[in-house]
């Protein structure tokens, strides 16, 4: 198994790099694709025009979470034309019928859009009817990270006289209670007061 190999294998396994379903890094690009059908031509008229969108080269900071893009890459909603971050938009597939200006036909077609998360919530998830992860990395077999690794990912194999060893059950540990508020620091105050 050669250098990059291993680094995916242990990436995958360990589950570096992920946050909010994309794991980015060394090992995959994993990004979680909604499904949605029968949309409307309001909708679709909407989803296919860019005449509403921010100009990306002068936004320096996310518009949902507010966080900078120093090397966050950034994208248009196609819903409300705000830049957001990667972790603040959601992939959607919507497949409805459109109808053309120039000469009145109307047709089925299919839109694949970035759409940022309060627009996805408000707009695109009553219409929602899959969900499905696309790889975008070249690896073919790419999967998904499991919440919970088995022996069987890890590449371990149980010894057969474990299997059948009758064991009592254990008593459950005891754990610390969780910190209460007023052991936490405060938070800094937003900077929604920041008015530009």
């Amino acid at each position: 198994m050669g250098y990059f190999e291993r680094i995916k294998k242990l990436a995958w396994l360990t589950g570096v790099g992920q946050s909010r379903g994309v794991a980015v890094g060394v090992a995959m690009v994993v990004r979680l694709t909604h499904l949605i059908q029968e949309a409307d031509s309001v909708l679709m008229d909407r989803l296919s025009h860019r005449l509403h969108w921010k100009d990306p080269s002068v936004t320096f900071e996310c518009h949902h979470c507010k966080t900078f893009f120093h090397w966050n890459p950034k994208s248009n909603c196609a819903m409300c034309g705000n830049v957001v971050c990667v972790d603040c938009s959601e992939a959607a597939k919507v497949e409805g019928t459109m109808v053309s200006l120039r000469t009145g036909d109307v047709r089925y077609v299919t839109v694949v859009v970035d759409v940022c998360v309060p627009c996805y919530y408000t707009s695109l998830m009553t219409l929602s009817t899959a969900s499905v992860a696309n790889a975008c990395d070249d690896d073919i077999h790419a999967k998904l990270r499991p919440e919970r690794p088995t022996f069987r990912h890890l590449g371990q194999s149980l010894p057969l006289h474990s299997i059948h060893e009758h064991r009592p059950p254990q008593t459950p540990v005891s754990r610390k209670p969780p910190p209460t508020s007023q052991s936490m620091p405060p938070r800094p105050p937003k900077r929604s007061f920041w008015k530009r």
